[in-house]
């Protein structure tokens, strides 16, 4: 899947996280640009309508 992450949305991860946070979000990224598909995601669930 394509992924596009904006300069802005890397500066707020590196004020707002710290250094194992960043980590696991660059490995969900890196998953998510992998997935061919939604459904390749993993622990994804669908969200619920109210």
């Amino acid at each position: 899947m394509q992924v596009i992450v904006t300069t802005q949305f890397s500066k707020d991860v590196e004020k707002q996280l710290d250094k194992p946070m960043q980590l696991k979000l660059a490995e969900v990224i890196e998953q998510v640009q992998k997935a061919s598909s939604i459904r390749e995601i993993p622990n994804l669930k669908k969200i619920k309508r109210l």
